[in-house]
């Protein structure tokens, strides 16, 4: 089961993926992140959001197409963060993450979690990371 976390010290949601990536996580992390938002009281565009994807597996095409739906659904809080950083993703499932971020500005695979949480701070523009797969 994916790990979810809150911290409210620098308004950050964090997940972490295991496994393999499938529609059922996708949906599950998006609910899982949307309760927390809630706990951490505030706006959506107010936080950021941390996403471990060192133990994750490449994906299936229909897991990353339900991905990008969920990226895009405005009904969704938590995918409307200011920023949203992916790291530790494998090679493929980096590429496969780098499409998504394609669909709206604020989001970056970056290669480890220090590159990652210093590019949700460091406002460097949507899309690009020091340390960066792209």
């Amino acid at each position: 089961m994916p790990y979810t976390a809150v911290d409210r010290a620098t308004s950050m949601l964090f997940a972490r993926v295991v496994g393999f990536l499938d529609v059922d996580q996708v949906l599950t992390i998006s609910a899982r992140l949307d309760t927390r938002l809630e706990e951490l009281g505030v706006a959506s565009r107010g936080h950021y959001r941390l996403i471990d994807l060192t133990e994750a597996k490449v994906a299936s095409p229909d897991t990353i197409d339900a991905l990008g739906r969920e990226i895009i659904n405005p009904a969704h809080r938590t995918l409307q963060a200011q920023r949203v950083a992916y790291f530790g993703a494998s090679p493929l499932l980096a590429l496969q993450i780098n499409r998504l971020c394609l669909l709206r500005p604020g989001m970056a695979v970056c290669s480890d979690r220090r590159a990652a949480y210093a590019w949700l701070h460091a406002g460097t523009g949507p899309g690009r990371a020091a340390g960066s797969s792209h």
